[in-house]
């Protein structure tokens, strides 16, 4: 089994299909998936509660590594017929002006709206507030208010949407999510290594091979449900190193033949 925690927007927008396809390629690795809040999901993974999380980008804690997980931009949902349905995108400033429904009272999203709102020396104050993203969409729909919400969360709606989506034009409106799991997670071999190690592991070390095939599981998950480039960083890290490594065998090399010129000489 493996455990995961995941945001809100994460289980709603992008993870429903990546798991499918992950349960198709490993049908014998169980996905124990828990929805919680980034500051939640960041605790699991330190507790020992979850073996990869998924939330909003943020400074990982001591302890903890990330990567990028995907792009999730905030929208704007606007009721139909309002008038900042005319513009292209819409300023937080003019979102403030008018009745406002929140979602997820305490949220990484609802806290953020409140110190943006602070910054502009106005209050982020939403009439209603709901812990649902399709309730707050049933909401702006009716004319309730406007509100703003992940992209994730509205996608599925598509062209049947009875409201009118614009972006939220503020550049801290980029959202990413990241893939989050304590450092020692990804520090073992490979996924190959870990595999075959598995396989030939002689049977008296039974705890070992549960741990590593829980390793590989863990490590499959990261690789299936994120991105190509989602790892990136990784591999960054550890260029320096092989320039360094490089540039020391360089010098050996060098002072090698100086000494042997020398030693000509003499």
């Amino acid at each position: 089994t493996v455990r995961l925690y995941a945001n809100m927007s994460a289980v709603v927008g992008f993870l429903p299909e990546k798991l499918s396809q992950f349960r198709a390629r490993y049908p014998h690795v169980r996905i124990s998936l828990h929805e919680a809040d980034t500051r939640e999901v960041l605790r699991a993974c330190l507790d020992d509660r979850a073996d990869v999380g998924v939330g909003v980008a943020v400074a990982p804690a001591s302890g903890l590594d990330a990567w990028y997980f995907a792009s999730d931009p905030l929208q704007v949902v606007i009721p139909p017929g309002h008038a900042l349905a005319t513009l292209g995108a819409v300023d937080f400033a003019q979102v403030l002006a008018h009745p406002l429904i929140g979602v997820h009272q305490g949220s990484a999203l609802d806290r953020m709206l409140h110190e943006r709102a602070e910054v502009l020396q106005q209050r982020f104050n939403p009439e209603v507030s709901l812990s649902s993203f399709d309730a707050v969409c049933r909401m702006v729909e009716a004319g309730l208010g406007m509100a703003v919400v992940p992209q994730s969360a509205v996608a599925a709606y598509g062209a049947t949407a009875g409201f009118v989506l614009r972006p939220l034009a503020e550049p801290w409106a980029q959202r990413e999510l990241h893939l989050y799991a304590r450092l020692f997670q990804f520090k073992f071999p490979s996924q190959a290594i870990v595999f075959v190690g598995s396989r030939i592991m002689a049977p008296r070390h039974r705890s070992v091979l549960r741990r590593f095939s829980h390793i590989f599981a863990i490590c499959a998950l990261a690789s299936s449900i994120g991105t190509p480039h989602a790892f990136a960083n990784t591999k960054k890290k550890a260029a320096p190193a092989k320039a360094h490594v490089e540039a020391k065998a360089s010098k050996k090399q060098a002072a090698a033949a100086t000494k042997g010129e020398r030693n000509g000489r003499k």
